[in-house]
């Protein structure tokens, strides 16, 4: 498929690799939950959220054993008292840290219990902790009346809930939310609840400055009515507590806003009620069976439309969705079990049995959120979904085992195809779900305001994609998730949770919050080796801000002598690789100076008796021994076989400093059969880096070479070996 983004994504690639970029990384990671004054560490901090501006991070947890939202201000290390509360939780923050969104049942002031049901605030920082300080969000239009809402039934989530790191705009005069259970959201003023209810699991925003409060999510069949979407437009949760953080609260809505104020996405269900699908998805019966992010610009009036994020409005095809020309099949699993689920069977995001990141299961809902640009055009997500055309295949009597989510940046600009929009970030370097190394889950995904990077947190060591390609060392295994930051501009993709040892974080990293240009990050870890001090008893916050080495020679000094020798840099090498559509390889080297990189491919392939080594590939000559005999036609004939490993593909090049060196490998002429009958062939890549006064280095990886008949097979039979 051709992409315009990945193309461009491409150029600028190369061009960095020809140029002398600048170099981006990261400072050591600083501990910002606690209580300086005292030297203490928080008993738990988890849910970062950092204002654009970098100068603020709020987030959920404990101080003192006192529960609630904190505020740590970077540029000094005071922390402040948000809300108090142990049910308290959802923080999302304004541009400059001034205006704090969060969710609680809890009084904001006391942490005291105040009832079955949960509502929205936001606190101004600019005035002190007390009532003064909070404003309702959750309210009645024109009033600051609470919304009422009917008793749910048991198990059930009563109130609104705000989501977690996305929820405010910039100025902190919008926050969008969702109203959990049945309320009189859209209930004439003054009118009791039983009259005209509205349905639980809507989406709405509340304008501060003017008391407005303005239902989102639409039904289609009622244009510029502004009617609720029956039987509910948004995926919830099944209450305030969830998941890695039991009994403390988390976010129960899917609702984001984008920083300026114009647009809102969601994880939809009921889709068709709100988006005007030319093939409606199958639901299983459920009002949840099919979910996918939602996309609506409020900006644009009461008569703007409810978009899909990943159908959009593409006219190219006419079953869009689910079958998107260039983008995503969203029912490729029809036809596999999925007894059992716990969320969605179809759409952006399934869940099979035993795969539980849906919100309805035991992780939170900040996983399938869509996270917003600043100014609403790109939408960053996960999803379980395949290339259309790409499924994962299962050959009879094989359990299912669940796909894993990818990450995806979506471009949200009318007028664009599927295959124009979306940016696939991260893709399966295996169809095995089991080995976490090359298939493992996407746990979240974050996105700058400006657009132009993706945090996203895994447990995958191998990034089979490039661009982004991955220019920090491949981890020879990573026992939990870390952090990675993709570079949409450079193309580049690098390891975030690094600690002062230069280990990965030896403990999961659980969120990640970007300020403007992804300059600086704040994250949740219960690592104990990403910040020195840190005790790693529980979940903590941590914050790193981006260093830059500007390119060029510049102005030289001498200086004295250091009284220690500087530690040498890491003299290693890393490697990703491609496929291209003519059957050949695309290989991506990271090499840390001058140099020469050569790489070869070899694979296993038969040999049949009589014949050389030369005869079948063109190389040395030699026999090939074993036995066989030949009968007449028509009688029994007994060939033996040899199988030899050959080498069928070479490429070098020449590295004039530490970059990224792109070599592509195709394959010689006799291996072309093999290379475009089904499956492609599958080889090992040897990689080798020279360079003068250093031991050569080496490394070695898999992938297989897959011709245009193959590719071509592999589509026309994936379906019927299900």
């Amino acid at each position: 498929m051709k992409r315009p983004t990945l193309a461009l994504l491409a150029v600028i690639l190369s061009t960095i690799v020809c140029a002398a970029p600048s170099y981006a990384a990261f400072e050591p990671f600083e501990l910002v939950a606690g209580n300086p004054e005292l030297r203490l560490q928080a008993d738990y901090a988890y849910d970062a959220a950092i204002s654009s501006n970098g100068s603020y991070v709020a987030y959920t947890g404990s101080i003192s054993s006192r529960p609630g939202i904190y505020r740590t201000n970077l540029s000094n290390g005071v922390v402040e008292t948000v809300a108090f509360g142990g049910d308290t939780g959802a923080p999302s923050v304004s541009a400059t840290g001034q205006y704090v969104s969060f969710t609680t049942d809890d009084n904001p002031t006391t942490g005291e219990r105040e009832g079955e049901c949960a509502n929205v605030y936001v606190r101004d920082m600019s005035q002190p902790i007390g009532p003064g300080a909070y404003t309702l969000v959750s309210a009645r239009d024109g009033s600051l009346e609470s919304l009422a809402y009917a008793h749910p039934a048991s198990g059930q989530p009563c109130g609104s809930a705000a989501a977690y790191r996305v929820a405010i705009s910039a100025d902190g005069q919008e926050v969008a939310f969702t109203v959990l259970s049945v309320s009189n959201l859209t209930a004439a003023p003054n009118a009791p609840i039983g009259q005209t209810p509205t349905p639980a699991g809507q989406v709405a925003v509340r304008l501060l400055g003017t008391k407005r409060t303005e239902l989102v999510s639409v039904a289609r069949a009622a244009p510029g009515a502004s009617e609720p979407v029956p039987g509910g437009a948004a995926l919830l949760g099944t209450g305030i507590h969830a998941g890695q953080f039991k009994n403390r609260p988390t976010s129960d809505s899917t609702a984001g806003i984008s920083a300026d104020g114009t647009t809102v996405a969601w994880m939809g269900i009921n889709v068709q009620a709100q988006v005007d699908l030319q093939s409606p998805p199958p639901t299983g019966g459920y009002p949840f069976g099919y979910a996918e992010p939602l996309w609506r610009r409020i900006a644009d009036g009461p008569a703007s439309s409810t978009r899909s994020v990943l159908a959009g409005d593409d006219s190219t095809a006419s079953s869009c969705p689910p079958a998107c020309a260039g983008g995503l099949d969203l029912l490729w699993n029809v036809g596999v079990d999925t007894t059992g689920a716990q969320g969605p069977i179809y759409g952006s995001f399934t869940a099979p049995a035993g795969f539980a990141a849906t919100g309805t299961g035991t992780d939170p809902l900040n996983v399938i959120t869509p996270q917003l640009s600043k100014d609403g055009h790109l939408v960053a997500l996960l999803s379980t979904q395949p290339d259309f055309g790409h499924d994962p295949e299962y050959r009879q009597g094989e359990s299912i085992l669940p796909s894993t989510a990818n990450a995806f940046l979506v471009d949200m600009t009318a007028g664009l195809t599927r295959a124009q929009s979306i940016t696939r970030l991260t893709a399966w370097a295996s169809q095995n779900f089991n080995d976490t190394a090359l298939a493992g889950q996407i746990a979240d995904i974050a996105i700058s305001p400006d657009g132009t990077r993706v945090a996203f947190v895994t447990a995958r060591t191998i990034f089979p994609l490039a661009p982004p390609a991955l220019i920090t060392p491949s981890l020879s295994q990573a026992a939990s998730d870390q952090l990675y930051e993709a570079s949409l501009p450079a193309g580049t993709l690098e390891l975030v949770s690094e600690g002062y040892d230069r280990q990965p974080a030896n403990e999961g990293v659980f969120g990640a919050s970007l300020s403007e240009g992804g300059k600086t990050i704040a994250l949740a870890s219960a690592a104990s080796n990403l910040a020195y001090g840190a005790v790693g008893a529980g979940s903590d916050v941590f914050v790193t801000r981006e260093q830059r080495f500007a390119p060029g020679s510049g102005q030289q000094s001498v200086s004295p002598l250091p009284d220690e020798p500087l530690a040498a840099p890491d003299w290693k090498i890393s490697a990703t690789v491609s496929p291209s559509r003519d059957g050949s390889l695309l290989l991506y080297v990271s090499v840390p100076g001058a140099g020469s990189v050569s790489a070869s491919a070899s694979a296993a392939v038969p040999l049949l008796p009589g014949k050389t080594a030369r005869s079948a590939h063109g190389g040395h000559s030699h026999h090939v021994g074993g036995q066989h005999q030949h009968g007449s036609a028509g009688a029994s004939s007994t060939m033996i076989v040899r199988i030899h490993s050959q080498r069928f593909a070479h490429a070098v090049a020449t590295a004039k400093q530490a970059q990224v060196i792109q070599l592509r490998l195709s394959p010689m002429q006799a291996f072309r059969p093999l290379v475009e009958r089904r499956g492609g062939l599958y080889a090992t890549i040897s990689i080798a880096f020279r360079a003068a006064g250093h031991p050569q280095l080496r490394d070695e990886l898999q992938a297989s070479f897959v011709g245009a008949l193959a590719r071509r097979s592999g589509r026309k039979g994936g379906r019927s070996q299900r």
